[in-house]
C-alpha cells in the first residue's frame, strides 16, 4: 500500500515562510478532501507513482490555498506636494473549492479503469401498427 503524504519540506520549498502547524493543518484537510473526490486513494491497492502523483496534485493546492492571502483589502496611500498615488491589492480569495475541476479529474484519472457498463441499444420508431395497415392513405 502506497502513502499519500506531502512532507513539510517540499511546502517550504516553494513558500519558506509557511508554519510546520499551518502546513500540517492544511495538508491533512486537502489529502481528506482528495480521497473523498477520488475513494481509491483511500484503498489499499494504490500503487507509489499514483500517489506520488497524487501529492503532487494535492500541494499544489496546498500552495495555492496558503497563497490565496487573509481576504483583506490592503489600501496604500501616498502624497508629494499636490500629487498623490493611492494603491488597493485585493486579497480575497476568488474560489471557494480546494481542488480545481481540472485537478479533480487528474486525481481521479489515476485510479483504475472501469468498463462501462452500458450496451447498444435501438428503439424501433415505426409502430406495428403502422405497419399492420398498408393501405393507410388509400
Amino acid at each position: 500500500m502506497a502513502i499519500l503524504e506531502i512532507a513539510l519540506e517540499d511546502l517550504q520549498a516553494f513558500d519558506p515562510d509557511i508554519s510546520e502547524a499551518k502546513a500540517a493543518i492544511m495538508v491533512k484537510d486537502a489529502i481528506a478532501r482528495a480521497k473523498q473526490l477520488a475513494p481509491f486513494l483511500a484503498s489499499d491497492d494504490l500503487d507509489q507513482p499514483s500517489a506520488d502523483a497524487a501529492s503532487g496534485v494535492i500541494r499544489r493546492a496546498v500552495l495555492r490555498w496558503n497563497d490565496a492571502g487573509t481576504g483583506a483589502i490592503t489600501q496604500e496611500s501616498q502624497s508629494a506636494g499636490n500629487f498623490s498615488q493611492s494603491k488597493s491589492i485585493d486579497n480575497r480569495e476568488t474560489s471557494k473549492v480546494l481542488f480545481f475541476p481540472s485537478e479533480v479529474d487528474e486525481l481521479r484519472a489515476l485510479g483504475p479503469v472501469k468498463p462501462r457498463k452500458g450496451k447498444a441499444f435501438s428503439i424501433d420508431m415505426a409502430s406495428e401498427a403502422y405497419v399492420a395497415q398498408p393501405n393507410l392513405w388509400g
